[in-house]
């Protein structure tokens, strides 16, 4: 092997000039993800829903305000108030959180409050259940996309 001797000063050049490089691709990264932020510039993104134990859903909405946790679970508990005693809709005090907060009604009161849906440049969504490999598992309940990408990650896994 014939490695060439740099001096001191060289070296010294090559290391600046190194992490001059990853200066300026820092800096291009954080340009990219701030241009991708301007998109909700001064705009607070917030997830409203409920859990159970086999499913759950939530509304991603936007609003201008920032709201702390106890602000905008004031915020929900009087939109869900204001949706069962609507008269546009038929809910009692008894119907569940899941039924409440799943209603248009329930997206009208946070859009009277300020919100807006989030729109998403775009989403990928997989029945869960399956397994990540085994493309014959839960059958039916798979498309042939994710069928094709249980087959490349089970690939992938191998290599």
């Amino acid at each position: 092997m014939n490695e060439k001797k740099i001096s001191l000063a060289e070296a010294r050049d090559m290391a600046i000039g190194h992490v001059k490089s990853i200066e300026e691709q820092h800096r291009q990264d954080n340009e990219e993800e701030s241009r991708r932020l301007m998109l909700y510039n001064d705009t607070y993104i917030y997830q409203i829903g409920y859990g159970t134990m086999e499913e759950s859903s939530s509304w991603e909405v936007r609003h201008s305000e920032h709201f702390s946790m106890l602000e905008l679970a004031e915020l929900v508990e009087n939109c869900i108030v204001d949706t069962i005693k609507s008269a546009s809709n038929k809910f009692s005090g008894t119907d569940s959180f899941q039924r409440v907060m799943d209603s248009l009604g329930f997206l009208e009161q946070l859009r009277k409050r300020g919100f807006e849906r989030v729109d998403y440049t775009s989403t990928f969504l997989t029945f869960g259940w399956a397994s990540c490999t085994d493309s014959s598992d839960w059958g039916s309940h798979t498309d042939e996309d994710q069928k094709a990408m249980q087959l490349r990650i089970r690939e992938k896994l191998v290599e």
